[in-house]
């Protein structure tokens, strides 16, 4: 008995735990088994590229202060960071990769470049 492709259902021959008959539809059936979750990926990285490169963008000294609006009119999606940190006096940093930031008040915005380790 013959194996059917996963994809397109041809009969298969070659190895008994071969389960597509080519590259076309292995690739395939990949590519649809994870179209979903890839493009759900890909709109998310892209937010938080984007996050990144404002905060590179608007920290020229290295260590600037800004109202936060600044940041809402650059496009920067607060719901979107790789991860926080919290400092030794209780203060949170939120990481977008190697560019931060944290609320000095409810209305400024300190930015802070993690130093490489």
């Amino acid at each position: 008995m013959k194996n059917a492709c996963l994809d397109c259902g041809a009969p298969i021959s070659g190895r008994a735990d071969k389960k597509f008959c080519g590259h076309h539809c292995r690739n395939h059936y990949h590519n649809d088994k994870y179209k979903i979750t890839a493009g759900v990926v890909r709109k998310i990285n892209r937010i938080l590229t984007r996050n990144r490169s404002i905060l590179e963008r608007l920290n020229t000294k290295q260590k600037e202060t800004i109202p936060l609006v600044q940041l809402q009119i650059e496009g920067f999606d607060l719901r979107y960071f790789t991860r926080k940190k919290e400092t030794a006096d209780g203060k949170e940093i939120i990481f977008c990769y190697d560019q931060g930031y944290r609320t000095i008040d409810g209305n400024q915005i300190a930015l802070i470049r993690k130093e490489s380790a």
